[in-house]
C-alpha cells in the first residue's frame, strides 16, 4: 500500500488530492473538479495499521507560569 500525493495536470485547475492504495489503481485516478489526469508529487510506502486503536489518557495541563 503507498501513500500518493497527486496534482491535477490542467494548471488552470492545480488541485491537489492525496491517496492511499495500490499503485495500479493510483494511476487511474483522474480530477474531481476537471475531468484531467493526476500527476504524481510524491509517493511513500504505507503498510497497513494491523493494531487496533486505542484511546490515551489525557496529559494534565502545565501549571500556568506568571511573570515575576
Amino acid at each position: 500500500m503507498f501513500h500518493v500525493t497527486l496534482i491535477c495536470s490542467d494548471e488552470d485547475c492545480a488541485v491537489e488530492v492525496e491517496a492511499w492504495g495500490e499503485l495500479a489503481d493510483v494511476e487511474l485516478l483522474v480530477c474531481e473538479g476537471c475531468g484531467c489526469t493526476l500527476q504524481v508529487l510524491s509517493v511513500s510506502e504505507a503498510a497497513p495499521a494491523t493494531a487496533a486503536l486505542m484511546r490515551l489518557p489525557r496529559r494534565a495541563q502545565a501549571p500556568t507560569r506568571r511573570a515575576a
